[in-house]
């Protein structure tokens, strides 16, 4: 059974496919069925003796292992040939069964080489790549001291193995090593992953200011990377007295920017309501960069400036209903009109409620073209759904957030809830 319903608990109205999750990954309880040499050296015929292995000869085949596999609803295991189920406010649909299946899983097995010195127990991390965004899940385990690792229980497609020291068993420079691997119907995948030194990201902090003076500690600051997508790589951000940044144990993926200023960095803490340094721009050489993901290669990057600001920008209206009362019952959405900046996370996907006058506020919004919606249905996990946002988008409307300004927009209701 699944529902929509009208409160911050139940699935917001929209399209629906209902399945299993990629659960059963790394599990020991795998089986398979036993092969005839096996069956007969365990239940040999009466008056026979089970015959050993002669020596030097060839191995048999390992024979494939089952798992429960992710199935969708019609009980298939592609995604793509799922139903849908459509569900407005307040609809219980009842009779999505799932059929479980036992199918054929595959593995991973491999061995990580460190070229430069003995073998070395790593973090491992395998993820799924499917084209539908979240069955994209990572399972996260190690290596063992011999640098080896074997998974289980992985349903056929394409995955990438991401092996990186870890910086809790090992002192020296970060090492890491990637592959891509597809795996086919109980075919088992036998790979050897060389470690590299990973990457260093280079640059400097900025402050712009207009009436507050630079943080007294430049050293608290927070400049990190944040992986777009399932892959989590472990980087360490160094910031001197002078702002210099130094980012080390980055392997070649795509990032987010992300900067702020802790209070503990401030002379005095900022007073309510008044300004406050906040994240103006992020640039690497002559590229602006600021809220984008950046794609990081093997040669690293460097001349990164992240710019911060004391201009603060505002964004206030009311929020009225076809009588022109105020309405109250809504949560108000502010995005993106650039569907290339709908990230994970975004400082640019915000939400907030009215109050008792029906008056919205969104302080520090970085400047651009935004689109504000209204709506009466949202959870916190709708403003990281492109198809939520999709919809909020067609009765929205657009308005420019700039830098050290406030602008007003009032938004009036159509009153249907």
């Amino acid at each position: 059974m699944i529902s929509a319903v009208t409160g911050p608990t139940g699935f917001p109205p929209g399209e629906y496919t209902v399945g299993t999750s990629w659960y059963y990954h790394g599990q020991g309880f795998d089986v398979r069925l036993p092969s005839d040499a096996e069956f007969s050296a365990a239940f040999p015929a009466p008056g026979q003796t089970a015959t050993p292995a002669r020596p030097g000869a060839p191995a048999a085949a390992t024979p494939p292992r089952y798992n429960y596999a992710p199935v969708f609803a019609p009980c298939v295991t592609d995604p793509f040939s799922a139903a849908t189920h459509t569900l407005s406010a307040g609809e219980i649909r009842e009779g999505v069964d799932l059929q479980m299946r036992f199918d054929a899983t595959s593995r991973i097995e491999g061995t990580v080489v460190n070229p430069g010195g003995p073998p070395l127990a790593v973090g491992l991390t395998v993820t799924r790549r499917s084209p539908v965004q979240a069955l994209n899940t990572s399972q996260v385990s190690g290596t063992g001291a011999d640098g080896r690792f074997a998974t289980s229980s992985l349903s056929p497609g394409q995955y990438t193995v991401l092996v990186e020291t870890s910086r809790r068993s090992y002192e020296g420079p970060a090492l890491w090593a990637m592959a891509d691997v597809f795996l086919s119907s109980g075919e088992p995948s036998v790979i050897t992953m060389t470690l590299a030194p990973a990457l260093t990201v280079t640059g400097q902090v900025v402050f712009e200011g207009t009436t507050l003076p630079p943080p007294k500690d430049l050293t608290r600051l927070s400049v990190t990377l944040l992986a777009v997508g399932p892959m989590r790589a472990t980087t360490a951000t160094t910031i001197d007295a002078a702002g210099a940044v130094s980012i080390s144990g980055v392997i070649p993926a795509r990032y987010m920017v992300r900067a702020s200023v802790p209070p503990t960095a401030l002379a005095n803490p900022p007073a309510a309501g008044g300004p406050t340094w906040t994240l103006g721009s992020v640039t690497i050489g002559d590229r602006d960069v600021t809220d984008q993901a950046i794609d990081i290669s093997a040669a690293g990057a460097s001349g990164l400036v992240v710019t911060f600001t004391d201009r603060v920008s505002e964004l206030t209206g009311t929020i009225t209903g076809p009588d022109g009362a105020p309405e109250t019952d809504y949560f108000v959405i502010a995005m993106p009109a650039n569907r290339d900046m709908w990230l994970p996370l975004s400082r640019r996907i915000v939400s907030t409620r009215p109050d008792r006058a029906g008056r919205y506020t969104f302080r520090n919004l970085p400047p651009g073209d935004y689109r504000i919606a209204v709506t009466t249905d949202l959870v916190t996990q709708d403003l990281q759904d492109a198809a939520t946002l999709s919809a909020l988008v067609e009765q929205s409307l657009p308005v420019t957030v700039v830098l050290g300004e406030r602008r007003t927009l009032d938004v009036r209701t159509s009153g249907t809830k």
